[in-house]
């Protein structure tokens, strides 16, 4: 009711579904809630899968009715160090089949949110996205004290960051990569 006429929300249903089943768990609550939702809304919604949204190839051999729920996406989350090309192969099947993927979590580091950042697999990561037209987000801008985080802890909560003094590795290597794909359109 208080969001549902606000063109730039998306909403999530579910998210990161650790290890309930898809068939008779994960898919039921989200074809209830998107239903509720549209009462009031037509903007996207995300479905997440199991194993941390990631199971894309179990949604893939039973998706969601697309005459009967439009507007969603089924949601993937990946982290480089982690995620390598046996997680883009279970979302190519999703691609395969024609549904509409976002993937509306990622980052360099570990799936934990720390350890190893991973550029070049992240880099894979995006250009798989990119070729197959599939948005995605990077987490977090934050300043915890982690490698997920992108910028150091103690930066500025108001932005104005430089990124040699208030970005890390990670914050640092994903930057650049958004740079380099949009040149002068990142603000």
């Amino acid at each position: 009711s208080a969001y549902g006429n606000c063109p730039n929300i998306i909403f999530e249903t579910f998210n990161e579904p650790e290890h309930q089943d898809w068939s008779t768990v994960i898919k039921p609550y989200h074809q209830a809630l998107v239903s509720s939702i549209r009462t009031k809304s037509q903007n996207l919604v995300l479905l997440g899968s199991r194993q941390w949204n990631q199971r894309l190839d179990e949604v893939a051999n039973d998706p969601l009715d697309s005459t009967r729920y439009t507007n969603i996406a089924y949601s993937v989350h990946f982290y480089a160090a982690t995620h390598k090309q046996w997680n883009r192969d279970m979302v190519q099947q999703a691609i395969d089949k024609n549904l509409p993927v976002f993937a509306s979590e990622c980052g360099l580091s570990e799936a934990n949110g720390n350890g190893s950042i991973d550029e070049r697999e992240f880099n894979a990561w995006v250009d798989f996205l990119e070729s197959n037209s599939i948005g995605w987000v990077v987490w977090g801008v934050d300043d915890k004290e982690e490698s997920s985080a992108a910028l150091k802890p103690g930066a500025s909560p108001n932005g104005g960051w430089v990124a040699s003094r208030d970005l890390t590795p990670g914050g640092l290597a994903a930057y650049n990569l958004i740079r380099s794909k949009q040149g002068d359109k990142v603000l």
